[in-house]
């Protein structure tokens, strides 16, 4: 009987066996893995370090923003130093705005003429982050409807951080990191 015929009638063989053992040690036996954003690993820093999130994501803190402001290096791009954009308001509010676009544009089959030309909103959202105190920060976000659902992005959470061995406390609405 070939292994074929011997698979079709359901008697065990083998094969079988050594696949059966080969797929519960895979289960049993998982290697670590994981997952660092490209600026993060860059820089040997967390998400944090640039994120009030602690996840990543979402509004930056100070040193984020910065971050950003030099082209995503450490050392401040002179193109950039004059540059006086600050999303604070005062000590212990900061704003700052997400938004990314789509252009589309479509031609027409008989010339250079444009049947579609307009820009799709993919992403818009105005965030806002409260640090009352040095281990408190509370984060609201709100984003506008780009769905057929009506569905909104919205967060409002505490962040409790800077506790021991790194360990924070997030209470509230938010989006899961992954």
């Amino acid at each position: 009987m070939t292994l074929v015929a011997r698979i079709v009638h359901g008697r065990p063989g083998a094969l079988h066996l050594t696949l059966a053992a080969a797929l519960g040690a895979g289960l049993l036996a998982p290697s670590r893995a994981g997952a660092m954003p490209l600026y993060a690993s860059r820089e040997g820093k967390t998400c944090i370090a640039c994120h009030y999130d602690p996840n990543g994501g979402g509004m930056r803190n100070d040193f984020g923003f910065l971050y950003c402001k030099n082209r995503h290096g450490l050392d401040t791009e002179q193109k950039w130093a004059n540059v006086t954009v600050d999303p604070r308001l005062n000590d212990w509010v900061a704003i700052g705005v997400d938004t990314r676009l789509l252009y589309i544009a479509s031609h027409t089959k008989d010339g250079p003429v444009l049947g579609t030309s307009t820009f799709f909103p993919m992403q818009g959202q105005l965030n806002v982050a409260v640090t009352p105190h040095d281990y408190l920060t509370v984060v609201m976000s709100r984003g506008i409807t780009t769905d057929s659902n009506n569905f909104e992005a919205r967060e409002l959470y505490g962040l409790i951080h800077e506790l021991p061995h790194d360990l924070y406390a997030k209470l509230g609405r938010f989006r899961l990191p992954f």
